[in-house]
């Protein structure tokens, strides 16, 4: 089987031998998830993303700033969206509930870092609270951002070779579906 990164801004990059091309280093599969959400939202593999952190925090105001967390947080809900199907709760058949608290769990782990990017790291709950404004107001331009990542994100999985069902995710939870999780109280949903 052929190994590769697709480049979305040009040919697929294949190499037909068994070396890899890549060494792409993750915990576990929700975090190989949200890896491969960043490689194939970039077009390409780089180191930590290829994010300048010389530019933290990131300014919100900007559309710039906003464009990094548009595209971190399309990485947090597609691996939650590949998680709710192939997580280790629905691959056990647990109940519904307990595949949700997976993914409720994943979603924190993942955000709760997010405000030291944007200077908030002493006011998380105010991190989110911004977030969901932003969301409010700036809706379209994230949902734009969710929805090609999702589209680059089953396509790099068609080109890899999986199987149609497993490209295209069941569950395509957007922004403002997952983000109330978060809102209703980070301290229900922070991990135990």
């Amino acid at each position: 089987m052929a190994t590769g990164v697709t480049d979305l801004h040009g040919p697929s990059i294949v190499s037909s031998s068994s070396t890899p091309i890549a060494l792409v280093q993750a915990e576990g599969l929700p975090n190989l998830l949200h890896e491969l959400v960043h490689a194939v939202q970039a077009g390409r593999l780089d180191d930590d993303h290829g994010i300048d952190y010389t530019a933290i925090p990131f300014d919100l105001d900007t559309a710039a700033g906003r464009a990094m967390l548009w595209d971190e947080l399309a990485c947090c809900v597609i691996s939650c969206a590949y998680l709710r199907g192939y997580g280790r709760a629905a691959r056990a058949g647990s109940s519904p509930a307990a595949v949700q608290a997976e993914v409720d769990h994943w979603l924190w782990e993942q955000v709760e870092i997010q405000p030291v990017f944007y200077g908030l790291q002493d006011d998380p709950c105010g991190f989110l609270t911004r977030v969901g404004a932003l969301l409010n107001e700036h809706g379209p331009e994230a949902h734009a951002v969710l929805e090609r990542a999702y589209a680059a994100t089953e396509r790099a999985l068609r080109e890899a070779g999986a199987d149609p069902e497993v490209a295209e995710v069941a569950w395509r939870p957007s922004f403002h579906a997952l983000w109330p999780r978060l809102l209703q109280g980070h301290s229900a949903a922070e991990p135990r």
